[in-house]
């Protein structure tokens, strides 16, 4: 449509897609997404661009066409780290699933689709940390195949888009069609906004039939669920999609790796008279656990509050975060570089409008300028309450305690990515998420600096608890400091890092060996003791909201 009036609703992959055609021909073009873009079905899908088991042939042949449109993306869009294109391995080690495959591979062979048979070896180079049984003597390599960062990639395309007039609004949930007669001329949304427009595109994913309905159409239409499992960061060399037997797995960015196999899908129904709830006396265990060592300055960023995200994203999680500092060279070797700092809080006389141009010019140097610095130093904590803006100094490492959800907003940019740098809700919307009160240094600095205070003590060992009232109610973290030995019995889950000294955990499972910079999943229902060895051992339990 040229020179038209277009609302759509719905910035996931097709939304965005959808979009930026639209305005690459010249419509006036409106996106308006519930929650943040990308952050419902595209945000947690597996995204592997293949062909593999598509039949019958036209299907086939549609899903090549499609492999091939991302190629062409990639270079329209001006580059696609958000498109790793480097192939995939499958292979099978029952006889029937192995047989089965085969003639995968030979069907794959007699219609053009680029397939292989490689050794196990050969597999190995490609990707060296897998492991095949040794009764495998065959692999299947497709080398046209990939995957998609689909965040990143409704990212791109929304930054065209805008580039090209089309104007995306986050946080717009559409709650009525505006009709005249058989004519639909615009939308309402749960703001009370009235947005008209001369066509209207429903690409709302999940919620579909439910806009369709707005508008007095019944579309048939079912939800089929799945699950994905996403790993904290691990070393390894993974590169491409694998489809080993009963799982396949990816890189997902920062380390990550995401599984997903459709037998581990299981529907959860409200009604099922056999759920099982998870028992309150252990608590609640939403937390999530990052280990960071960036090397170069962290820009300075925000992110929400729980009730502006449940607003404007449909959260019901915002991001307050803590760090716990365990190692603080700062910038550059020696005494030639600055000692280790952070800058957290907005300085007295700054005001939403002064922050508001700043970013606007970006004047990066002004906005960290804003906020009160402070030198920090292994051992101590610090807590980003939600709303409240921070930046941090280049090579610290730390272990960074959060809400399960990574909303954030980062004034201090280039202006390349606008939409990435405010989930795709504009300016004007997410600079609304940061609080803007001011308090002198003292005040500012109390707050966010924890003092640890000790929980119990064992034989010459203790407890720590590391962060205050009003964080433990967002999660909890305590500090294992065993000199002899301590028990750990009770029962919530927790993430362990040990971050200094040796010794081992005992219990039903037996004898496991602890050393610095191992990580573990400690379940609730788990009882074991930790004795220190040749060295003090310290471990620190990272927890969900502390129970009353």
């Amino acid at each position: 449509m040229n020179n038209g009036d277009v609302i759509v609703i719905g910035a996931g992959s097709v939304g965005a897609n959808v979009a930026y055609r639209l305005a690459a021909r010249g419509a006036r073009v409106t996106l308006l997404e519930a929650g943040a873009p990308g952050g419902g079905t595209s945000g947690v899908s597996f995204a592997w661009t293949n062909s593999f088991n598509k039949t019958p042939r036209d299907y086939h042949d549609l899903n090549t066409a499609g492999m091939a449109e991302h190629r062409a993306l990639v270079q329209e869009l001006g580059g696609g780290g958000w498109h790793p294109q480097e192939g995939a391995i499958a292979w099978e080690e029952a006889p029937a699933t192995r047989a089965h495959l085969k003639e995968t591979v030979e069907r794959l062979a007699s219609w053009g689709y680029p397939v292989e048979l490689i050794s196990p070896q050969q597999a190995r180079a490609l990707e060296p940390d897998l492991h095949i049984a040794p009764h495998v003597d065959e692999v299947v390599y497709t080398k046209s195949e990939g995957y998609v960062e689909v965040v990143p990639l409704i990212g791109a395309l929304l930054a065209h888009a805008v580039r090209l007039g089309a104007r995306v609004l986050a946080g717009q949930r559409v709650t009525g069609v505006l009709r005249e007669g058989a004519r639909v001329l615009g939308v309402t949304t749960a703001s009370g906004t009235r947005f008209e427009a001369d066509a209207v595109v429903d690409c709302a994913g999940p919620a579909t039939d439910e806009v369709a309905r707005l508008a007095g159409i019944e579309i048939p239409f079912d939800r089929v669920p799945g699950r994905l499992i996403y790993t904290t960061p691990v070393a390894s060399t993974l590169r491409r999609p694998i489809h080993a037997p009963g799982v396949h797995f990816r890189p997902d960015g920062a380390g990550r790796i995401v599984l997903a196999e459709g037998a581990h899908d299981h529907v959860w129904r409200e009604e099922a008279p056999d759920r099982q709830a998870w028992p309150a006396e252990m608590g609640n265990a939403s937390v999530l656990v990052k280990l960071l060592s960036p090397g170069g300055p962290v820009p300075l960023h925000a992110h929400p509050a729980r009730a502006w995200a449940r607003r404007h994203l449909g959260s019901p999680f915002g991001k307050t975060e803590a760090w716990i500092l365990l190692d603080t060279p700062g910038d550059g070797p020696g005494d030639d570089g600055d000692p280790a700092y952070a800058g957290i809080g907005f300085q007295p006389g700054v005001t939403r409008e002064w922050f508001a141009d700043a970013v606007r010019r970006h004047d990066n140097a002004g906005l960290r300028a804003s906020l009160h610095r402070t030198e920090v130093h292994p051992g101590e904590v610090y807590v980003a309450h939600a709303g409240v803006p921070h930046y941090l100094g280049p090579r610290l490492s730390f272990i960074e305690v959060q809400e399960p959800s990574d909303h954030i907003v980062i004034p201090e940019t280039s202006g390349e990515d606008d939409p990435g740098a405010t989930m795709g809700l504009g300016w004007d919307l997410a600079l609304d998420m940061i609080d803007y009160g001011t308090a002198d240094a003292a005040s500012t600095l109390a707050r966010a600096r924890q003092q640890p205070r000790v929980l119990r003590t064992s034989r010459g060992s203790r407890e720590v608890r590391l962060f205050a009232g009003d964080v433990t109610e967002f999660f909890d973290a305590t500090v294992l400091e065993v000199a002899d030995e301590i028990e750990v019995a009770d029962g919530r889950f927790s993430i362990a890092i040990v971050t200094a000294g040796d010794g081992w955990a005992e219990g039903d499972f037996g004898r496991q060996p602890l050393r610095k910079g191992q990580t573990f999943a400690w379940p609730a229902s788990l009882s074991l003791r930790l004795c220190a060895g040749r060295a003090p051992l310290r471990v620190v339990r990272c927890l969900g909201p502390a129970t009353r």
